[in-house]
């Protein structure tokens, strides 16, 4: 019953006109816009982050030099207790 629940509401909530645009900057999300919420959430700087580098990298990242590269994200994912889509946008 709780699985049809969840179904019916997440096809609601996909499908809804009043969820588009919602939706639609959810989807957008960048792996380095939820790295910063995440390091906002728990009151971290770049020098918190070994798991991406030193300060020079996680800098570079941040700004956009600088892509999250598989082994960044799976250890970020692990650290964060996220699934590694959460840093991947939705398309």
């Amino acid at each position: 019953l709780v699985d049809q629940l969840c179904a019916s509401i997440k096809r609601y909530e996909d499908n809804a006109p009043q969820f588009a645009e919602f939706n639609k900057q959810v989807a957008a999300i960048t792996g380095v816009q939820m790295l910063k919420f995440l390091m906002t959430q728990n009151q971290l700087k770049g020098s918190d982050l070994p798991e991406i580098g030193d300060k020079t990298v996680v800098s570079r990242t941040l700004s956009g030099e600088r892509k999250l590269s598989s082994s960044n994200i799976q250890a970020l994912s692990q650290r964060f207790h996220v699934d590694p889509s959460a840093f991947f946008p939705v398309i």
